[in-house]
């Protein structure tokens, strides 16, 4: 059995994945804008090379979760310490550390969502306006969520 880590070597490894996720969110949500503002255009998926950026976002969001994964199993040793030393610093940290985690996990479930109506249509030689609703709806949850309020005022 693998000896519990401290709470610094905690707190080490958290930062390091807080790093990780903003670098990960920012390449996935450029990722995903591109083959958006592309698709403005009018043209066919297919022709956009729609499947080649899904692809590489997929990896990005893949990717994006096995951190999350990670965070989590770090938030749930950061908490332990958190109860056991009876420190309220310690608890508003952790707290905020379940509030970022909670706005990862929402931005991770909206990107996929986009990453699915995207699969859908990469190889269409056509995307009525219609059909190009959905995937437009799915993006701007996307960018509500992940653009502070400020950004779109």
């Amino acid at each position: 059995m693998n000896p519990r880590p401290t709470l610094d070597q905690v707190a080490e490894q958290i930062a390091m994945l807080n790093s990780e996720l903003t670098t990960i969110g920012r390449l996935l949500f450029e990722g995903l804008e591109r083959p958006m503002q592309s698709l403005k255009s009018g043209r066919s998926p297919r022709a956009l090379g729609l499947s080649h950026s899904v692809a590489e976002s997929s990896e990005l969001h893949r990717t994006l979760g096995e951190v999350l994964a990670e965070l989590k199993s770090c938030s749930i040793d950061f908490r332990r310490y958190a109860e056991e030393l009876q420190d309220s610093v310690l608890k508003q940290q952790s707290q905020g550390l379940e509030t970022e985690f909670g706005f990862w996990q929402g931005f991770s479930e909206r990107c996929q969502i986009l990453l699915k109506k995207l699969t859908l249509i990469e190889d269409l030689e056509k995307l009525s306006a219609l059909g190009r609703a959905p995937i437009q709806d799915a993006w701007e949850e996307v960018v509500a969520l992940a653009v502070p309020k400020a950004a779109n005022s």
